[in-house]
């Protein structure tokens, strides 16, 4: 899993192994990510187009977006 947020919250504390999409390339990137959005609002053109070549699937708490990446 691939995971953009940020806040005070530690994912590992629960449960949740991601790593960050923006320090791999882009080709790396597959299955769920997850991204805030407030980071998608946010994003810059890297994000973007990590987003823009993803499908959306979930809505969470109206907060976090969870797409799936070929």
């Amino acid at each position: 899993m691939w995971l953009v947020y940020k806040g005070s919250g530690v994912p590992e504390h629960y449960g949740i192994h991601a790593a960050d999409p923006r320090g791999v390339l882009p080709d790396q990137v597959h299955g769920l990510l997850v991204v805030s959005n407030t980071a998608i609002a946010k994003a810059d053109d890297a994000l973007r187009a990590l987003i823009d070549t993803s499908a959306p699937i979930d809505v969470v708490g109206h907060s976090i977006t969870i797409f799936r990446r070929p």
